[in-house]
């Protein structure tokens, strides 16, 4: 299991000595970053739709930021060391309910607006309320249990909304409930794990390789048992507690045993390998529950707290399909197809498209490890040393580790080589089984890793080693929220410098162009300066000021693009400095 305590603790180090406030703004960073899959530039677009809202201040009912996620709306306050006690935790749940109990959004500050709005909106059909902590919180369970108030505010919330709401009081021992992925490639022990299997009744496929079979509660729940710190790795979505589906499975399992093969769909196990052995047993190597996690996990928690007879009195079965795959590619595609039904977002399929798959195999041959799936990099038993060519390009963070996320990637490739930098501000329609996702990813993409990479070096440069918000001449907003402009116009400006022909920016020519004067370190730093230059020109030009106005993100989610006087200003700056650069 992935050491999510260490890995923020690890990352609220890297900022050194800094205040306490600092300190819980970073810690709110680490949670949106290492635990929900938020990239910075999320972070930085400060949009509940498009990145991460954040309200934190005087009259912000206890919400510190929140984001929509597919049709998730998540709720989050975060408290660092002692900023944590119990209680604020019943503080902050006083907080939300009076929040959801308000009957308008007149009075309520600006920046919350949309968050009441989206508690009310017909797009939303989850609600996620989240109070986390790098404290103990299961050392507390004894004296302070908070289940009741959550369970109350759920049962009431989900009523007045006609959707799940579920609150989470989170403690550093179960960061690892929240964060949810595939984990592609199984460690040792998940590989070498082998359970034995009771069965009811069963058949077997003619090809001998699956086993759909009737297996007794009590059975599943202790295969759950034995190997519950490994068994859901492949799951695409780990255990939600008990949201309105599994308190009907646990009521299910509690009061209707013997009813739970016709109530319940099933789950699907995928192992490396399984023989049937006599008396109607089955050994499974390498065990995989890839669907029914909800399932699976309710059963095991209703029979584990049971006492020793109620759990071999139980009675009822369900419905278990047992599928071998010597390979990987069968267990991914069981994963992303039994898991389509369920709300699912498109970057938990990063891990499970044959494109990223391909990429992350490129990208290793360059000195690079694509991250398909949060945090694998974590897992990784191998080092990857990046490239010598490219290493001015990256701080020496980055230079140490080489890992390169698929969303942040795609997300870049969209802005600077498409042209389309407000539009990938929205990248969640851009990923995988997303509906734009194919007018991006098709069999006219680019499959050569330096389309990917020279963009990421790029924009990287721009962020964290150039920082150009320490040059006090643009404004900091501009600056921080426009990098994704700035790296596409970076790219105008190298086809307006070195292009024999306009050629087009996924042309082969264009991008062996790009290679040759991005690896060189003071060309690459020359053009920097002049598209500083450039966008210093163009956000001073007063057409630009009054077209902005006071909206920036307005202006760079969609003026930048559909404006045909924005653009003609851009490449008239362009041209102007161009020339005198060639000069």
């Amino acid at each position: 299991m992935i050491n999510y305590e260490k890995i923020i603790n690890d990352y609220m180090q890297e900022a050194g000595p800094i205040t306490a406030v600092e300190q819980g703004k970073r810690f709110l960073d680490a949670i949106l970053l290492k635990l929900f899959d938020r990239t910075e530039t999320d972070l930085e677009n400060n949009d509940l739709y498009e990145g991460v809202l954040f309200t934190d201040g005087s009259g912000d009912y206890g919400i510190d930021c929140s984001f929509v996620d597919g049709d998730i709306l998540y709720i989050i306050q975060g408290k660092y060391r002692g900023e944590h006690s119990y209680s604020n935790v019943y503080h902050f749940l006083g907080q939300i309910e009076d929040f959801m109990k308000l009957e308008d959004g007149k009075n309520i500050r600006k920046q919350l607006v949309d968050v009441y709005n989206a508690l009310h909106s017909d797009t939303i059909n989850e609600i996620k309320v989240y109070y986390i902590t790098n404290n103990n919180i299961a050392m507390e369970s004894e004296k302070y249990d908070y289940s009741e108030k959550t369970q109350e505010l759920s049962k009431t919330c989900s009523k007045k909304f006609e959707k799940n709401v579920s609150f989470h009081i989170v403690g550093y021992e179960n960061y690892n409930t929240i964060h949810t992925g595939i984990l592609l490639e199984l460690p040792k022990e998940v590989k070498n794990a082998s359970s034995k299997l009771d069965l009811a009744k069963y058949f077997e496929n003619r090809d001998k390789t699956t086993v759909v079979a009737e297996v007794p509660l009590k059975a599943l729940a202790r295969m759950v048992a034995e190997h519950k710190n490994h068994i859901f790795f492949s799951n695409i979505r780990n255990y939600k507690g008990l949201n309105s589906i599994n308190k009907g499975i646990k009521e299910s399992y509690e009061n209707h045993p013997k009813n739970f093969w016709f109530y319940n769909n099933g789950i699907t196990i995928v192992c490396s390998s399984y023989e049937i052995l006599p008396n109607s047993f089955i050994q499974i190597k390498a065990p995989q529950i890839v669907n029914g996690c909800q399932t699976a996990t309710t059963i095991y928690n209703c029979w584990s707290t049971s006492s020793k007879i109620e759990q071999e009195n139980i009675d009822g079965t369900i419905l278990v399909k047992i599928i071998q795959d010597a390979k990987s590619e069968k267990r991914k595609n069981i994963t992303k197809f039994t898991n389509s039904q369920t709300a699912v977002t498109g970057k938990d399929f990063f891990a499970l498209d044959s494109f990223h798959t391909q990429l992350q195999k490129e990208f290793k041959d360059l000195g690079y490890f694509y991250e398909t799936q949060a945090n694998s990099s974590k897992a990784l038993t191998i080092k990857y040393s990046g490239n010598t060519k490219y290493k001015h390009l990256f701080d020496a963070k980055f230079n140490k580790n080489n890992v390169l996320l698929a969303k942040e990637i795609t997300q870049i490739y969209i802005a600077s080589l498409l042209g389309m930098p407000a539009k990938a501000k929205n990248i969640g329609q851009f990923m995988p089984g997303c509906e734009k996702y194919e007018t991006v990813f098709n069999d006219k993409t680019p499959t050569d890793p330096r389309y990917y990479l020279l963009p990421y070096g790029v924009w990287y440069y721009l962020k964290k080693v150039y920082k150009l918000p320490e040059n006090k001449i643009i404004d900091k907003d501009k600056w921080s929220t426009s990098i994704l402009f700035i790296t596409n116009v970076f790219f105008n400006v190298l086809q307006k410098l070195y292009s024999s022909t306009n050629d087009n920016f996924l042309s082969e020519e264009f991008i062996n162009m790009c290679d040759e004067k991005i690896s060189n370190e003071s060309t690459f730093k020359a053009v920097v300066r002049l598209t500083y230059n450039i966008m210093r020109d163009f956000y001073n030009d007063s057409t630009i000021k009054e077209i902005i106005g006071d909206n920036l993100p307005r202006f760079l989610k969609s003026t930048i693009e559909n404006n045909t006087r924005v653009q003609e200003i851009l490449q008239d700056k362009i041209a102007s400095r161009v020339e005198e650069f060639e000069y």
